[in-house]
């Protein structure tokens, strides 16, 4: 298995040094290629629900008259496209993580997300987004800039406190 691969670095359903298909996306490394299938999943969940039920997925395979390879940022917008007719107009929330809120990917997926009218939350690192935590820790500090929520769980054996704390309008990068 390729180093890449041992260490965790994808996480696949089915990673492969010697089997492959035209449907695989393909990992170069200097020992060797790995050969994957990929999906993007996507699941309707509630707050206070213990269930999520699953939609349709949307695997990440070479699409036609395309060069490059497939990858998650596409498969959103396929993804988007395909099933917002299902949905009420604002009546869902599209969650990402990092991997999304990267411009100019990270653009496009908000004007379709809007064009669509669905909401959504994306995920950013700190290190992929220096900027917005720079104005987050500034806001900290500022009187009613900032949301708080705090919420009591009985998790197991114990209580445990979960504290949110959010701002709004800020720039994600710089300029």
């Amino acid at each position: 298995m390729c180093k890449d691969h041992e260490k965790g670095r994808h996480r696949e359903g089915f990673v492969s040094e010697k089997v492959d298909c035209d449907q695989c996306t393909e990992y170069h490394y200097e020992n060797g290629t790995a050969y994957a299938h990929m999906v993007l999943a996507a699941v309707v969940s509630a707050p206070g629900q213990p269930h999520a039920l699953a939609l349709e997925p949307e695997f990440i395979t070479p699409q036609d008259g395309h060069d490059k390879q497939d990858c998650k940022q596409q498969a959103i917008k396929r993804w988007v496209t395909r099933n917002a007719s299902r949905f009420e107009d604002w009546s869902v929330t599209v969650l990402t993580d990092d991997l999304h809120s990267h411009q100019p990917l990270s653009g496009a997926l908000w004007a379709l997300l809007l064009e669509h009218k669905i909401h959504f939350i994306l995920t950013c690192k700190p290190e992929s987004h220096p900027t917005l935590y720079q104005e987050v820790e500034l806001l900290a500090n500022v009187q009613g800039a900032h949301q708080t929520h705090t919420v009591r769980r009985w998790i197991k054996h114990h209580y445990e406190q979960w504290r949110y704390h959010w701002v709004t309008d800020v720039p994600l990068r710089t300029g």
